[in-house]
C-alpha cells in the first residue's frame, strides 16, 4: 500500500469512495469503480453493507459497551455518516483518530474534520499506512488514553493487506484489555466469480487484493473474543432494519437481508 500520491494512478480508498456513492475521486478511480459496478455489481452491495455494519458496530460499542475512543484505519475520505458522528451521537466525549495512507485524503480529511467536535469530543486525521503499526501506535498514544478501551476499526481495508494477521496482532498488542477490533473483509466463499471480476479490475490498476476464506478471516481475529453474532455477513450483524431501509433508499440500492453477500464482518473483544 503506497503512501505516495499520483493522480494518474487509481487508489483503493478512492475507488471505495466511488462504490459508496461519494464524490471524492479522480477520473481514474471513477473509471475503475464503474468497471467494478458493471462487471461485479454485487461487490458494490458488499461494500455498502460493510460500511453500514461499521457504523452499527461503532454505535453499539459507544452506546452499549462504554467505548469512547475509536481509530479508523484506511478511513478514506470523510463519508457521512462518519465514525466520529456515530460515536459522538452515543458518547459526546468520544475521540476518533482517522488514519489513511493517501496524503491528499489525509489533508482533505483534516480540513473537513477540523470543526467536527463537541465540547469534549475530538477528531484527528493523520497520514500513515495501515502496515506502519509503530507510527499508528505512536499517534494513538499522543491522542488517546491507552489506559481506557479503544476500538480499532478496519472496514474494507484488510483485503488490501498481504499479512493482516500480523497487522492486527501488532495493533492489539498496544491495546488495553476490554478494547475491540471491528473488521469487514471481502471473501470469495459466497461468489467466487464476482470477487474474481472485481479483483481483476483492481489488478489492472496495479492494486493487489486478497479475498480470504472464512477460516482465514477468523485467524485475523485470533485471540479476540467475538461478540454475538460472531463472524457473519455484514448485513446480518445486529441489523437495524428501519435504518438500513432508509440508507438503501438514499444510496439507490436494496439491503441484501435475504441473501448472503461476498463479505464477512465481526467485532472482537480484546480479553
Amino acid at each position: 500500500m503506497s503512501k505516495h500520491f499520483d493522480p494518474l494512478k487509481a487508489h483503493s480508498g478512492r475507488i471505495h469512495d466511488y462504490l459508496l456513492g461519494g464524490k471524492d475521486q479522480y477520473a481514474v478511480d471513477r473509471e475503475a469503480g464503474e468497471r467494478i459496478v458493471g462487471s461485479a455489481g454485487e461487490y458494490q452491495v458488499a461494500a455498502r453493507a460493510a460500511r453500514a455494519f461499521l457504523i452499527r458496530a461503532v454505535r453499539h460499542l459507544a452506546a452499549e459497551r462504554g467505548v469512547e475512543q475509536f481509530v479508523e484505519l484506511g478511513s478514506g475520505y470523510p463519508c457521512p455518516p462518519n465514525v466520529h458522528e456515530a460515536a459522538q451521537a452515543c458518547a459526546p466525549a468520544a475521540r476518533t483518530l482517522y488514519v489513511d495512507n493517501d496524503p491528499v485524503v489525509a489533508a482533505h480529511g483534516r480540513a473537513l474534520l477540523a470543526d467536527f467536535r463537541t465540547s469534549s469530543g475530538q477528531t484527528r486525521f493523520v497520514h500513515a499506512d495501515v502496515i506502519d503499526t509503530a507510527t499508528i501506535a505512536g499517534e494513538m498514544g499522543g491522542f488517546l488514553d491507552l489506559g481506557e478501551p479503544i476500538a480499532i476499526c478496519l472496514g474494507a481495508v484488510l483485503e488490501f493487506v498481504e499479512d493482516p494477521c500480523w497487522v492486527v496482532q501488532e495493533l492489539v498488542g498496544t491495546l488495553p484489555a476490554g478494547s475491540y477490533v471491528v473488521i469487514s473483509h471481502i471473501t470469495g466463499d459466497i461468489d467466487t466469480e464476482i470477487v474474481a471480476r472485481a479483483a481483476a479490475v483492481y489488478a489492472s490498476c496495479d492494486i493487489a487484493v486478497w479475498p480470504r476464506t472464512r477460516d482465514e478471516v477468523t485467524r485475523i481475529l485470533a485471540g479476540c473474543e467475538l461478540i454475538e453474532p460472531g463472524l457473519v455477513a455484514p448485513h446480518r450483524w445486529r441489523p437495524d432494519d428501519e435504518l438500513e431501509q432508509r440508507r438503501a433508499q438514499q444510496l439507490g440500492s436494496a439491503p441484501a437481508h435475504s441473501t448472503d453477500i461476498c463479505c464477512y464482518a465481526a467485532v472482537g473483544r480484546v480479553p
